[in-house]
């Protein structure tokens, strides 16, 4: 049976939080959909997972389908303007080992300021660089 995670007002989860839960699904085991019911569009970023290798087929402009626990690999990814997409593309990267980069991971820095520089103070390997 697919498990399916729906996002929407009160009382499902909050339509911020999907990306999060996308960049899990993708690292999980098994399949699940996630269903957007606000935004239309704003799962086009999923294809940007195909570049670590992650099967997620995006099925309409609401719902995507991942298919996790497959093996993935250090990529070069582009990010929406969009706070939780560019952190969620970063937890993608931090899970697999190698060097990838995300490009325009601007949003993160503008929204929590200090969010390298933390993850590194708890040993994680991640650095900014600035665009040229």
């Amino acid at each position: 049976m697919l498990q399916k995670v729906e996002a929407a007002p009160w009382p499902y989860l909050p339509v911020d939080l999907l990306p999060i839960f996308i960049a899990l699904g993708v690292r999980a085991e098994g399949s699940v959909m996630f269903w957007n019911k606000v935004y239309d569009g704003a799962l086009g970023w999923t294809a940007e997972l195909s570049k670590f290798g992650a099967h997620a087929f995006l099925s309409d402009p609401h719902r995507v389908i991942t298919f996790g626990g497959k093996p993935l690999q250090p990529a070069e990814v582009e990010s929406p303007y969009i706070i939780r997409v560019a952190i969620a593309l970063l937890m993608v990267a931090a899970s697999i080992p190698g060097r990838s980069l995300i490009r325009n991971g601007a949003p993160i820095r503008r929204a929590h300021p200090r969010f390298v520089e933390n993850l590194c103070a708890l040993g994680a390997d991640i650095e900014w660089v600035d665009s040229e």
